[in-house]
């Protein structure tokens, strides 16, 4: 589930936890609102899986955070 739909960059990679899509994000007033620890960061990257730890997100400018990976290379 995306967090906010106007500040979606679109879903890169998979939750190393749980599998689920990975959605990037702007860190724009819209996404701040809903997710204030994202003050301060350019992106935001949260796992689309609302039951998981990663759902919260984690700020990032060019590195992705390292419980994203790439699809397909999930275990």
């Amino acid at each position: 589930m995306q967090i906010v739909k106007t500040d979606h960059l679109g879903t890169y990679g998979v939750c190393a936890a749980c599998g689920s899509p990975v959605s990037h994000y702007t860190a724009n007033a819209a996404l701040i609102a809903r997710r204030p620890a994202a003050a301060g960061e350019d992106y935001w990257a949260a796992c689309d899986n609302e039951l998981c730890p990663n759902h919260d997100g984690e700020g990032f400018l060019q590195s992705v955070p390292d419980w994203e990976v790439p699809v397909g290379s999930q275990q």
